[in-house]
C-alpha cells in the first residue's frame, strides 16, 4: 500500500513530530498520548531493526564482526554510535538499511490504529523527506544551551552532542520547514498548556477535514498526502 492510499483509506489525521536533540520530543509525544493521540516512535522501531535476526543487525554484524557485538550477541550501540557519528558514509549506509523499514512500519501501525489522531515521532522527519506524507508537521524547539544541558544530564559530553547535532538539519531549518513550532523553553506547565492547545487544534483539523477534501492550515500547505516534489 502506498502512503497516499493509506491516508485516504484510513481517514485519520497523521501528524509528523520532530525537533532538535533534547528538545522535548519524547515528552511531547507522551503528553499527546495522554490527551488521546496514538504515538508511533521511529526510534523504537529503528531499535528493533538492530535486534538479532533483523536485516540491519545482520548487515552490521557482517561489516564489523565481533567489534560490534556485546557478549550476549546484541549490537554494541556505543560502538555503532561512534562509527555512525564520525563518518557520513557509515551513517548513510546504516540509514539506507533502517529508514525504509521504519517508515513502512509507521504507515502500517497508523493504518491499524483505532485512534483518530496518530502522531509519528520521527527525529529525522525532514532529513528523510517523509514530511509530505503527513497531514501536519510539528517541530519542538528549545534553546541550544538548554538542549545541551539536557543532553549532559543523559551522560553525553558537549562534543558528543555536537557530533549528533551535526548529523541532523539545523534546528532553525526544521522549524522553518514545519507547519507549527512549539517552544519548550520555560516551565513544564507552560509546555503542557501548549501541547493541550496543539491537540485541540488537531481535533479541529480532523473535523474540518471530514467536511473538506482540502484544508489549508494558515493558508499555505494543504492537508493532502503528496509525493515529494509534487505540485
Amino acid at each position: 500500500m502506498n502512503k497516499i492510499g493509506l491516508k485516504r483509506k484510513t481517514g485519520k489525521l497523521l501528524i509528523g513530530l520532530t525537533g532538535g536533540i533534547a528538545s522535548g520530543k519524547s515528552y511531547a509525544a507522551a503528553r499527546l498520548r495522554e490527551l488521546g493521540a496514538d504515538i508511533v516512535s521511529a526510534d523504537e522501531l529503528a531499535a528493533r531493526e538492530l535486534m538479532p535476526g533483523a536485516g540491519a543487525y545482520q548487515a552490521v554484524a557482517a561489516r564489523y564482526g565481533e567489534r560490534a557485538l556485546l557478549p550476549d550477541r546484541s549490537i554494541n550501540r556505543k560502538f555503532l554510535a561512534g562509527e555512525v557519528f564520525s563518518s557520513k558514509q557509515v551513517r548513510n549506509w546504516l540509514e539506507s538499511l533502517i529508514h525504509p523499514a521504519v517508515l513502512a512500519r509507521v504507515w502500517e501501525l497508523a493504518a491499524k490504529s483505532r485512534r483518530a489522531v496518530v502522531v509519528a515521532d520521527i527525529p529525522l522527519l525532514f532529513e528523510t523527506g517523509a514530511q509530505n506524507c503527513f497531514d501536519f508537521t510539528v517541530c519542538i524547539d528549545s534553546p541550544l544551551a538548554l538542549r545541551l544541558k539536557r543532553a549532559r544530564s543523559r551522560g553525553w559530553t558537549a562534543a558528543e552532542f555536537r557530533r549528533r547535532e551535526a548529523a541532523q538539519l539545523p534546528a532553525r531549518r526544521k522549524c522553518a520547514l514545519a507547519d507549527a513550532v512549539l517552544l519548550n523553553a520555560s516551565s513544564r506547565k507552560d509546555f503542557d498548556r501548549k501541547l493541550s492547545a496543539l491537540f485541540e487544534a488537531f481535533e479541529l483539523l480532523r473535523r474540518r477535514r471530514k467536511n473538506s477534501k482540502i484544508f489549508r492550515p494558515g493558508g499555505s500547505r494543504s492537508i493532502v498526502c503528496k509525493k515529494k516534489g509534487a505540485k
